[in-house]
């Protein structure tokens, strides 16, 4: 999940949707230990060996970590110019 969330500046993405099993526990918990918020759920929507399981929606906004980024690039930019 670190590479992943180190990758989005890279690719200018700015927000991350998962959509998980609710009854796939171990993966929920990893989401939310990285800031994931539900935003949403699915009540059985799909049947899984004959059960009917709820499709969780987590979601997290990365636009700081963007701008943290642009700030920095433009910062250094800036000085590059400054000094030609």
């Amino acid at each position: 999940m670190e590479f992943i969330i180190g990758q989005l500046p890279k690719l200018t993405v700015d927000t991350i949707v998962a959509y998980i099993f609710g009854h796939n526990i171990p993966s929920l918990k990893l989401f939310k230990s990285f800031g994931f918020t539900q935003w949403g759920l699915l009540p059985q929507v799909a049947e899984l060996d004959g059960i009917k399981r709820d499709l969780v929606i987590l979601g997290r906004h990365f636009k700081w970590l963007l701008k943290r980024v642009w700030y920095k690039f433009e910062h250094v930019h800036k000085n590059k110019k400054q000094a030609e």
